[in-house]
Parts: C-alpha cells; structure tokens; sequence
C-alpha cells in the first residue's frame, strides 16, 4: 500500500519499507516496524486493498486499515451478527460505473457489500451458496456452490437498482451467464 509492505500476523500488524535486492544483489528491506499489536489477520483470503485502505478478518470483525497505515478500525460493527463465526472464503473490490463496494463472501447464500462511497453495508442473499467473487468488466462474477450440480457463475445485472437496504432486504437480479465449467470436456466433470 503506498510503496509500503504491509505483513499480516495473527495478532499484529507490520510495515515494510524499501526495494529490496535487485537481480545483482544490491539494496535490501527495511527493517519491520509495528503498526499495531492490537489485532492482526485471521483470515488471508479476506485481505482485499481499496482506496480507503487495506480490509481483512480479524478476531473481532472486519476490519480496516486505513491509508497512511494508523491504527486499524473495526469496521465491521454494523455486520458483525451476520458475519458471526464465518470466515471470509473471498473477498473483491466491484466497481460498476461510479459504484465501488467491497464484497465479502462468508459461506452459504450471504454475500456482506461494504459501500466505499458512503461507508454503509449492505447484505446480499443469492439462491445458492456463494464460493468466490470477482470483478469484472460488467460487474460482479459469482461462483455458485449447489451440490447436485458442481458450480455455476452468475453476473450481476449492474443496471438493477433494487438491493439490500438496511433491513428491508430486496431480491437482487442476476442474469445466468454459464451453468457448468468441465475443463475434462463434456463428459468430465
């Protein structure tokens, strides 16, 4: 972040300033200095960077960690029930048009979109459970778990306005884009 090595531990949070060696073995890293022994990462596959900063699973929640590396910030109060003991399986920056959110996987059908923007959350249910998320050029690309039919993606409509409010939850339209990836060919699974 900013040109600096951000290193996650358990239970503390590091900065690493410096190049590195070069191919003729000349520089080095600095040495590590503590940003907080407060909390650290949990959870690797939640470590997603935006331009507010760097967000990652902690013991508590989600957390943030702010640009010019200050304290983290526990970001995660408004969530914290829906996330409960889940762990992040995923996590992606979707930017569609002037939206940024950041969007967090937890298992099952729940997907957490934190709104960079205007700092609010959001919860999204799907009809299955969601794997993985990433962006793309037209939006969200989810992976589907449904046991009796391997994996399926979906896209979300980008143009839809209808989405979780507050606890006024609304369905979100997604448009099937493909059911069934067999990379052994039609009869592989």
């Amino acid at each position: 972040q900013d040109g600096v090595l951000v290193a996650f531990c358990e239970s503390a949070v590091y900065a690493v300033q410096g190049f590195g060696p070069t191919d003729q073995g000349q520089g080095e890293w600095g040495s590590p200095r503590v940003i907080t022994r407060s909390t650290g990462c949990t959870n690797a596959q939640s470590i997603v960077e935006t331009s507010a900063g760097i967000f990652f699973q902690s013991n508590r929640g989600i957390e943030l960690l702010p640009r010019g590396l200050g304290e983290p910030q526990f970001v995660g109060a408004a969530v914290q029930a829906s996330l409960g003991s889940s762990t992040v399986t995923s996590a992606a920056v979707v930017t569609v048009g002037q939206s940024r959110t950041v969007r967090f996987c937890i298992g099952g059908a729940t997907v957490l979109v934190f709104d960079l923007n205007t700092g609010a959350w959001e919860r999204d249910v799907y009809p299955s459970s969601v794997s993985a998320i990433c962006d793309t050029d037209e939006g969200a690309v989810l992976a589907l778990t449904a046991i009796s039919a391997g994996y399926g993606f979906l896209l979300e409509d980008p143009g839809e306005s209808n989405d979780s409010v507050g606890n006024s939850p609304a369905a979100v339209a997604s448009v099937l884009q493909w059911a069934d990836v067999r990379p052994f060919g039609i009869a592989g699974n």
